[in-house]
């Protein structure tokens, strides 16, 4: 009998760590993100923080599966471990990404209270993206001298739309184009057999660390 009673506490003590811990693997906290940031509208990836943008963050709780109403529990938000508000039921937060870190990142942290006993915690890293221009290049085989259009794409900038920005064009033998997403240059005969190159800068002047620029070369036949 005493023996029988070893190997049955024996395989309670086997697999009660199994089965505790899939217990504690069906609660999560999903956090999800998204930033009011100026991008293309044919761009169809994740839109990122621009340096400034408004961010919104939401939290969803998931026992067993199903999803979790967070009204009746005390939820903190916290900002690289600066706290950013506390709340009943406060699933969701909004939060400006910081104005001075083009390519850096932030890290989120919820913490919900008091779980059937236990505080739940997530923390998830969002990115700030560096802000981007990119002109498109239709004439990759080359081009004869003439006038041509160019135009430039914008991304990840925290504007309402491309009026809040300075755009400056520039092209060999001419003095800087202010202008707008799109360009006519000149391209004169004397430029024939050579490669030029075709520049555009941008920034914002609400604040001087959203600035970029792009150059394409041309073959001028």
């Amino acid at each position: 009998m005493f023996r029988y009673l070893t190997i049955f506490l024996a395989v309670i003590a086997l697999f009660l760590p199994i089965f505790l811990l899939a217990q504690a693997q069906t609660t999560q906290i999903i956090l999800t993100w998204q930033a009011d940031s100026y991008t293309e509208s044919a761009y169809r990836g994740k839109i990122w923080p621009a340096p400034g943008s408004l961010v919104t963050a939401a939290a969803q709780l998931i026992d067993g599966d199903k999803p979790v109403s967070l009204a009746p529990y005390r939820v903190s938000w916290f900002l690289d471990n600066r706290f950013l508000e506390r709340g009943n039921g406060l699933d969701s937060i909004k939060f400006n990404a910081s104005a001075i870190m083009p390519g850096g990142s932030h890290r989120l942290k919820i913490v919900v209270l008091d779980y059937k006993g236990a505080d739940l915690q997530k923390i998830i890293t969002i990115p700030i993206a560096r802000p981007e221009v990119v002109i498109r290049n239709p004439y990759r085989n080359g081009v004869m001298p003439g006038k041509y259009q160019f135009s430039a794409l914008f991304y990840n900038w925290n504007i309402r739309n491309l009026d809040n920005l300075l755009i400056n064009w520039s092209a060999p033998g001419r003095t800087p184009i202010s202008g707008e997403d799109k360009v006519e240059i000149e391209i004169p005969i004397n430029f024939s057999g050579q490669s030029v190159a075709i520049g555009v800068a941008a920034v914002n002047p609400a604040n001087d660390y959203e600035q970029a620029n792009a150059k394409v070369n041309i073959l001028i036949k």
